[in-house]
């Protein structure tokens, strides 16, 4: 029986609680310690002891990947039953190295490597705005090296969908060894508040960050499109970022390059949950059209579809797996986001009903509770297969 967690998160700190995969370890984190089980956040990342309830271990070094003796020292001291590290498929190079006292160590692998039907839709400056080490893993050596997770100081593994299983199983990992953890969903925003304002333009709404290679290009492209054929369609912009005038100034320019200021409004910053939700509850249709997710499917596609907004996304990754036929998914180019986003523009019974769809789906999702007992049910089938061994 699990008495006390250590869940190891790289870089995690106050502000990475508002995004995946930090977000779903920390909510974890929390509901475990309410079921009486002890769990503590070691990071490299911050100085304070506790974060929204949740007691932090300071890991004084630069990288958290092989550890220093004075890291073992303060892990040995709290003396963990497990050890939950969140890395990706190369982090058995390290882990290998990492023997604490016997400690055994389940891996939480979110990201993946590329496959060349995605890189091909990236640019050179994409790829390095990127996970850099997304696309070397598509290439050897680097992909041979995925191997060391079957080595023996991993007692399990676990990932968020089927695409990471199927791409670790191709690069030589144990099936046996890997755990497909369930989707779960639990909106913190104000879903009931309010309601949609009609207006004369159609608006699309994007949710997310900046850089092109989650589908800022192909959103504005799509605005320019719509003009240039006298169809009124307005964006609303939802830049989440830390450095919103730069940012914000950035895309204004582009704006007045695609003569499309009129067109479009701009909101970036570190947006709060009541300005999320007016926002989206106020669009037709949300886009997501990143060209490719290194990490945990984008959280914005779930709260838009809790929403009860139709989901334009990009079919890429797990995304076609997470949306089903509950929302759309098109190849990440201009042109096909524009067609599908132009079919719901001519069709409101289409709209109305795949609103309909996404909010049923996005509801029905486990909660953090239901996802919490299921963690804490494979930690201690990976704990009894360890003492077995």
């Amino acid at each position: 029986m699990l008495k006390k967690i250590l869940i190891v998160s790289p870089e995690f700190n106050e502000e990475f609680i508002r995004y995946q995969p930090w977000k779903q370890l920390f909510e974890l984190g929390l509901r475990m310690k309410q079921r009486g089980i002890e769990c503590v956040i070691g990071t490299n990342a911050t100085n304070s002891k506790k974060i929204n309830g949740m007691d932090i271990l300071k890991l004084d070094q630069k990288n958290l990947r092989v550890l220093t003796n004075e890291s073992k020292e303060k892990i040995i001291k709290l003396n963990p039953d497990i050890i939950f590290w969140q890395g990706n498929p190369l982090s058995g190079m390290y882990l290998k190295k990492n023997n604490i006292n016997n400690i055994p160590i389940i891996l939480y692998v979110s990201t993946i490597h590329m496959q060349w039907s995605e890189i091909k839709n990236l640019s050179i400056r994409e790829i390095f705005q990127s996970n850099l080490l997304s696309f070397f893993m598509a290439f050897p050596p680097f992909r041979n090296y995925v191997k060391n997770l079957n080595h023996s100081n991993i007692v399990g593994i676990i990932v968020p969908n089927n695409s990471v299983n199927n791409r670790l199983v191709k690069l030589g990992v144990v099936r046996e060894k890997i755990r497909i953890s369930p989707l779960c969903f639990e909106s913190d925003l104000p879903h009931t508040q309010y309601t949609k304002i009609e207006k004369k333009s159609f608006t699309i709404c994007y949710l997310g960050p900046s850089p092109s290679v989650r589908g800022t290009d192909i959103v504005f492209d799509v605005i320019e499109m719509f003009s240039k054929n006298n169809i009124p369609i307005h964006l609303n912009f939802l830049l989440r970022t830390p450095n919103p005038e730069v940012e914000k100034d950035f895309f204004i320019k582009k704006c007045l390059i695609k003569q499309i200021s009129n067109s479009v409004t701009i909101n970036a910053g570190l947006l709060d949950r009541d300005q999320i939700s007016k926002e989206l509850s106020n669009s037709n249709v949300v886009v997501i059209p990143t060209k490719f997710v290194w990490n945990e499917p984008p959280l914005a596609i779930l709260e838009a579809m809790a929403l009860g907004k139709p989901i334009v996304t990009s079919n890429v990754c797990g995304l076609p797996e997470l949306i089903g036929k509950n929302g759309f998914t098109v190849n990440p180019t201009s042109i096909s986001f524009y067609e599908c986003i132009k079919k719901i523009y001519d069709d409101y019974d289409l709209e109305l009903e795949m609103g309909e769809k996404a909010k049923k789906f996005a509801l029905s999702l486990p909660n953090w509770d239901k996802m919490t007992d299921w963690m804490i049910e494979t930690f201690e089938s990976f704990q009894r297969n360890d003492n077995e061994n």
